[in-house]
Formats: structure tokens, sequence, C-alpha cells
């Protein structure tokens, strides 16, 4: 790589969202990696100059992006791959070892579709990462049970964004595409304060769920464009209480992110696109076929840590 080269790199990785959490999990010298919505370029860039990877490729649909990384890849295309005849060259069959999509997932009509056929790219053993918003994170609750949800808020409510998925139905999402799901990451907001590490520790059960979570002002993520159902600027506090047992998934609310691990769980087959009633279908035919051994196909490792934004 040309001296040039290299530091229009090192401008991305300085410059752009780390990606901290994707770029750990990709080992030291690896090859092959192509990453779908590269955006800025900074994951793909930190991995060639900090990790040593070789031969990565990217396709990213906006103009922009794609033109500052012309030259950096051993391969870049921009175009929506998968859509109305953008496929990438046969040589790139059964070649790639790693495919990453980070914020990728929710912006996408049929997910389900497109995670079955971009397995067409993967090699024998590959593995996918995936990341996207969680909808089950307090402050989409939290906003909804005021009667809102308030387009570019925030992240969260990207005004692009058109899927939603809970760790839950993001798995589902991944095994009903054909894959094996064999991590999965709960990214836990960066906002965790001794007091609500405190408050998480005795709430173990997930008997509680405060929102805002504990010392966490509600000014920030709240809409206040009228109309306005109830008076909320000085106390919006909900509090919701789960019975029984309580509820053994509570750590998903304080995840901003989640982050699947996948590989191909057996024969690759291209699903039809997506129809009223085909998901529901879908999830019949695979209960059907795999009945109890569909437990093979669901997260061998679940870790929960704090998430850096950037």
């Amino acid at each position: 790589m040309a001296a040039s080269d290299q530091d229009r790199m090192r401008e991305k990785v300085n410059k752009g969202p780390k990606r901290n959490d994707l770029f750990n999990v990709v080992p030291e010298g690896s090859s092959r990696i192509l990453e779908i919505g590269y955006g800025e370029g900074t994951l793909i860039s930190r991995l060639k100059l900090e990790k040593n990877c070789t031969e990565l490729y990217g396709i990213e649909t906006h103009d922009g992006h794609f033109k500052s990384m012309e030259g950096l890849l051993d391969g870049n295309w921009n175009m929506y791959i998968g859509e109305n005849g953008n496929h990438l060259p046969d040589q790139y069959w059964d070649f790639f070892n790693w495919i990453i999509m980070h914020d990728v997932l929710e912006h996408i009509y049929d997910p389900w579709y497109f995670l079955s056929y971009v397995q067409r790219y993967l090699a024998p053993g590959a593995k996918l990462l995936l990341a996207c918003p969680n909808a089950m994170y307090w402050q989409t609750i939290f906003s909804l049970l005021h009667g809102d949800f308030p387009y570019g808020l925030d992240g969260h409510f990207n005004e692009e964004h058109i899927r939603w998925f809970t760790p839950k139905s993001m798995i589902e999402l991944a095994i009903l595409s054909g894959l094996r799901v064999e991590e999965s990451h709960l990214l836990l907001t960066s906002k965790i304060t001794p007091e609500l590490q405190q408050f998480l520790n005795q709430n173990s059960e997930g008997r509680l769920l405060p929102m805002p979570p504990k010392n966490i002002g509600h000014q920030g993520y709240l809409n206040f464009f009228p109309p306005n159902l109830n008076d909320l600027y000085e106390n919006a506090d909900i509090e919701v209480m789960f019975k029984g047992q309580g509820n053994n998934a509570h750590l998903a609310f304080y995840a901003v992110k989640i982050m699947l691990v996948c590989s191909v769980a057996g024969d690759r087959r291209e699903l039809p696109r997506v129809r009223v009633g085909s998901v529901k279908r879908l999830r019949q035919q695979m209960l059907e076929e795999k009945g109890e051994a569909i437990a093979e196909l669901l997260p061998r490792e679940w870790k929960a840590y704090v998430w850096q934004s950037g």
C-alpha cells in the first residue's frame, strides 16, 4: 500500500466511529473480509492497519463514502446488492471468510431474503457479523408509553430505519434466514452509573423496570413537540413491574444495540421475497422441520457489556 493510501486510511480511523465491538470479534490477520455498508470506512480501515487483515472488500450505497474509499480496498462496489440485478462477480461465490454488517439490517425492507442471499458469498466455515439497534431498549418503550415515536430524536429513531428487532426477534431473523447464531452480544448503554449498577445487581431477577433508569434524567429522551398528552416536563417517570418470576431478559432493556456472530446452518437456501404472512409460514415450517433440534441453532454464548458510542 502506498504511503498516501495508508495516510488516507489512518485519517479515517482517527476521525470516524471506532466500532470497537465488531473490531474486537474479528481475529488478527483475518483475510477475505467483506463489509456491507461500510459508511466512512473506519472499521475496515482499522482491520487493515491495526490487525493486519488482508483481502478487504466493501459495498456502499452512499456515493460520497464510496468515492472516499476508492483505491483503498481490494474490491469496492457502489450498489444495492441483491437488488435490480446487482450481484458480485461469480468469482466471489464461496469466497469471503467474514461478512460484516453494522447498522444495515434496519434499513433493508426484506432482511430475511437478504441474509439468505448473501450466504452465496460465504466460504465454508465463514462468519457473518451483524449489529443493529435494539428495539427493546428502555428509551423506545418509554417513548411509546408516553404516546410518542419521535423520529429524528437520536440514532434509535433514525428516519431511515424501516425494520426493528429485539434480541429475540433478531436471533429468529438469523435462524429463519438459514443461519446458526454462535454468539449473542448485548451492547449496554454507556450511561450505567454506579447507582444504576447497584440497582441492576439488586434487581437480578428483572422484576422492576424503571424508566428512565436510576440517576438518568428524562429530559433528553422525550419529544416535547406538541401535542403533549400529559405534562412531561417535571415528572415523566414510569415503573413497569413484572409479576411471577420476573423477566430473565431484563438486561436487554439497557442494551443500545444487539450484535450476533453467525455461521451458515446447513445447505444454503435462498428465501422468496417477503409477503404478508410469509414470515409466519416460514416460522411454522422451521418449527415443524427442526422441532427440538432448533436449539442447536441458538446462541452458544451470551455476552453483555458496556457499549461505547463511536
